[in-house]
């Protein structure tokens, strides 16, 4: 399946888990592409080669509330207890652009992600659905302008 393939399989889903997953699969198609020493470092790769500032900048002010979301509690790492989110929130709040600021929300939603696929999270748990609802539009947005 393509990315693009992907983002519409997460648009049939009602389920905010189910929706993250499958989206994450096609931005995972896209960022494959710019291989790297870790994950995380295909993801910057991928935005530093084709995203712009001002597509970052439109893609913040369009998710105000998940934005919002983010900031009010760092994700911890679920196998790692002593890793969070908040070097990512810390970044997001202090930089002046608007790709460091989307690296930041991208680092934020990938932890979502590793907790999700590793185990971490239950869809019985309302924080853990929350998260990934307020990580899927990223990801969708980026998926439905790169794929």
């Amino acid at each position: 399946m393509t990315a693009s393939e992907w983002l519409d399989r997460s648009l049939n889903h009602e389920d905010p888990m189910d929706s993250f997953s499958s989206c994450w699969i096609g931005f995972n198609n896209l960022y494959n592409n710019y291989p790297s020493n870790s994950e995380r470092s295909s993801i910057r790769n991928f935005v530093d080669a084709n995203v712009t500032e001002g597509d970052a900048e439109e893609i913040i002010n369009l998710h105000d509330t998940e934005i919002a979301y983010f900031m009010s509690q760092a994700v911890i790492n679920l196998r790692n207890s002593e890793r969070d989110t908040q070097i990512d929130i810390n970044a997001y709040n202090e930089s002046d652009s608007f790709i460091a600021k989307l690296k930041s929300i991208l680092m934020i939603a990938y932890q979502v992600r590793c907790n999700l696929v590793h185990g971490g999270k239950s869809p019985s748990r309302e924080r853990d659905v929350e998260l990934c609802r307020y990580s899927w539009p990223f990801v969708a947005e980026l998926v439905d302008r790169y794929a």
